[in-house]
């Protein structure tokens, strides 16, 4: 574990679900709708992203962000304004569960490098946006990312990899003075994710499913 990975941890976001901090009600905006009017849209409801609407209106196939609405003027000067969403948006969507864990938010927005991430209820309906903005006073998010990287691992040494980040970050947490049961908890947690995550690359390999219970 490196220097800057053992810095205190907030034990905030082991205790607290994305529901929480998400914006609930995303906006949609049809993906012919131009640049320009999704920034009217943004502006007028004072948030940082739309979602682009499938045909159906009811879930999203993209999502324009302020910083793509800026990459498009920056990129065309005030034609940019008029090219449609479905231009300039990101895609494909990426998700997180309204009963995820706050660290499961903050973990893959680093991994992915992205500051929006979509929200989705029990159904898989889309149901809230969260942003880094909501997320920003959480601290040591590269060491938050431990358990987004473990759900991610495509190969046995990515799984040690993962699992190699885990002692320093039990470390930081005993440092901020984190009770001995929640650090417990965390770790659980993650070697519960290690242990799924090792099942279906064992599968992958062997071309077998395994029983639930193994």
């Amino acid at each position: 574990m490196t220097a800057d990975l053992l810095a205190r941890i907030d034990p905030y976001p082991y205790r607290h679900r994305v529901r929480e901090v998400m914006r609930s009600e995303p906006v949609f905006v049809e993906a012919d709708m131009s640049v320009g009017e999704a920034i009217t849209v943004m502006m007028s409801r004072n948030i940082s992203s739309v979602l682009v609407a499938s045909g159906q209106g009811t879930d999203g196939i993209g999502i324009v962000t302020e910083h793509d609405a800026l990459r498009a003027i920056a990129g065309d000067g005030e034609s940019g304004l008029a090219r449609p969403c479905r231009e300039v948006m990101s895609h494909p969507l990426f998700r997180v569960s309204a009963d995820d864990y706050l660290h499961v938010a903050i973990g893959r927005m680093a991994r992915l490098g992205l500051r929006h991430l979509v929200v989705c209820d029990e159904k898989d309906a889309v149901c809230g946006i969260v942003t880094s903005r909501a997320l920003v006073k959480h601290r040591s998010v590269h060491a938050l990312m431990i358990g987004d990287e473990l759900r991610a691992a495509g190969s046995v040494d990515a799984l040690k990899a993962a699992h190699d980040r885990l002692v320093g970050m039990a470390q930081g947490l005993l440092g901020d003075q984190v009770t001995a049961s929640t650090i417990a908890a965390v770790i659980a947690g993650f070697y519960r994710d290690l242990t799924r995550r090792a099942m279906e690359l064992a599968e992958q390999e062997c071309g077998v499913s395994l029983p639930p219970e193994c």
